[in-house]
């Protein structure tokens, strides 16, 4: 039997037939190793981008609750302290701070509920609407 490969020739090369062949292979290696690692890198999820922006949001209604009544009773006090009418400036303003903080809440959710309108039913497989009500 001659030859390494059934005694036929067909599976011997010459030194340059092997060096293009080990490139072809380091190449191929090469590209599986990339398409590897970009299959592990997680793609940014669209849950994760509205669970930030709900965390966001509440943050922001949380602020508008505290807030708004300090920064209202703040201005009342320094109004009493430089008009002499002791607590009366300070309940009024801390009266418009607890609106203020109320009315930015109710914004808030206003435009929570807007955003979540758009968003209902987008992850739901299309349909077909060929039922007869």
């Amino acid at each position: 039997m001659s030859g390494s490969a059934g005694g036929d020739g067909r599976g011997d090369m010459s030194p340059d037939e092997r060096k293009a062949f080990e490139q072809r292979v380091s190449e191929l290696d090469k590209r599986l190793s990339d398409a590897a690692a970009a299959q592990r890198k997680p793609p940014v999820a669209h849950d994760d981008v509205r669970r930030n922006k709900a965390l966001g949001l509440g943050m922001q209604m949380a602020l508008d609750l505290v807030l708004a009544p300090v920064f209202g009773a703040g201005i009342g006090w320094g109004l009493d302290k430089l008009l002499g009418t002791r607590p009366v400036m300070l309940l009024v303003f801390l009266a418009f701070g607890i609106a203020a903080g109320i009315l930015n809440l109710t914004r808030t959710y206003r435009q929570i509920q807007a955003d979540a309108g758009k968003d209902i039913g987008k992850d739901l497989p299309a349909g077909r609407d060929d039922d007869d009500d």
